[in-house]
């Protein structure tokens, strides 16, 4: 546990006995809730996906809201400089999408001394809190995955095999759109 997730739970456990919460944050909390559960139940084709669709949206709030009360301008200064330069989703045409990009945010880029994530604090966080256990797994896969560019193998037992073009290692997998992919194109 780096030094941001360290200040940061010792804040919230020294602050959660003076704080004085009201019914509506509650109920608000709880709106989110649900309405993110119903939408990823609509949307999401792959059960095992919406919990990391959920994560991405807790991740977005979390983000959002810590940003006001910690130091996190060297996580803002690389995110800015990354943005102006790829412009994700915007044109020029960018190979990013904002889903992939919002995901290096939160879960690959690392700041501060300990070299920590978006990701790796809400998961500390989250810890301290008692979440439950799938979605502290969910948060430790995202904090330890990483973002790279994959050659498609072809298929093997019904998943789509992929090779990492940095470090050759070999990967099966599932595309929760559905997209299989041909053998032999890079990109992924």
């Amino acid at each position: 546990m780096g030094r941001i997730s360290k200040r940061i739970i010792k804040e919230w456990n020294k602050g959660k006995s003076n704080r004085i919460v009201s019914l509506s944050e509650f109920q608000l909390v709880n709106e989110i809730s649900k309405d993110l559960q119903n939408r990823l139940a609509r949307n999401t084709s792959d059960p095992s996906n919406r919990i990391y669709v959920l994560m991405q949206n807790l991740l977005s709030y979390f983000a959002e809201d810590i940003s006001t009360e910690y130091d996190f301008k060297e996580y803002y200064d690389k995110v800015s400089e990354v943005d102006d330069e790829y412009m994700p989703s915007y044109p020029p045409m960018s190979p990013l999408t904002t889903t992939y990009f919002t995901y290096w945010c939160f879960c690959d880029l690392e700041f501060g001394e300990d070299k920590e994530s978006i990701c790796s604090i809400f998961h500390d966080l989250c810890v301290e809190l008692n979440f439950e256990k799938e979605m502290l797994e969910a948060l430790k896969n995202l904090s330890i995955s990483y973002m790279g560019l994959y050659k498609h193998l072809g298929f093997e037992d019904g998943l789509i095999l992929l090779r990492e073009i940095s470090t050759g290692e070999t990967f099966k997998c599932i595309c929760s759109a559905g997209h299989r992919g041909k053998k032999g194109k890079s990109g992924w």
